[in-house]
């Protein structure tokens, strides 16, 4: 009868448990839904062919991209950002070309589509921390964009087969003779922070 007992309040107190958690994810979920905060388009009119743009995302995946690189605070005016890519200007104007875990593959879209896309409320860029060649940047990147390179969800520096965001940056800027984000490839993974810095070091010296 004892444990007949226990085993009655021990599924009780499951069942509770259960319920909370679930209120709580619920709350979470409203709260994001109606407290996000808008969205303010950025300047582009200094924005250039090589320069690396940055974006701080609401989503999961971006929060815990932020987590992984030391962000100081999760409200989106923290300019930890959690994406990356790289910018070409053309006739049509602007376009941000990035790896895309939507797309699961290398995209070109115009700043407002990838705002849709990928729920970014903070859009920056930095300009390129070497000289190079943007005719061969833009004709290294269209190449890449028809292959259709894959998302690489292994996060493997080593294979070029597919590439994640940041391992795009550096592959393609590899490819146009910069060399400036190379010593990345030590790290397990490269952040889109990790490219910030060394941008905001080169402008500096």
């Amino acid at each position: 009868m004892k444990a007949k007992k226990r085993v009655h309040s021990f599924r009780h107190i499951l069942f509770v448990g259960i319920s909370v958690l679930f209120f709580i994810l619920v709350l979470l979920l409203l709260f994001v839904i109606f407290y996000r905060p808008t969205y303010k388009g950025p300047n582009t009119a200094d924005w250039k062919t090589g320069d690396i743009f940055f974006s701080v995302g609401d989503s999961w995946k971006s929060v815990a991209v932020r987590a992984l690189t030391g962000a100081k605070e999760f409200e989106l005016p923290d300019s930890t950002p959690s994406h990356c890519g790289i910018v070409i200007r053309d006739k049509k104007g602007i376009w941000l070309v990035h790896e895309s875990t939507s797309e699961k593959r290398l995209v070109m879209e115009r700043p407002d589509e990838y705002v849709k896309k990928n729920g970014s409320f903070c859009l920056f860029s930095k300009p390129t921390p070497c000289e190079i060649d943007t005719n061969l940047l833009r004709k290294n990147i269209e190449r890449m964009i028809h292959k259709g390179i894959p998302f690489d969800y292994r996060f493997n520096n080593e294979d070029t087969t597919s590439l994640y965001c940041t391992e795009f940056v550096v592959y393609a800027f590899e490819k146009a003779g910069c060399n400036n984000f190379s010593e990345l490839h030590k790290q397990q993974y490269i952040y889109p922070k990790d490219l910030e810095k060394i941008c905001a070091k080169r402008k500096k010296e």
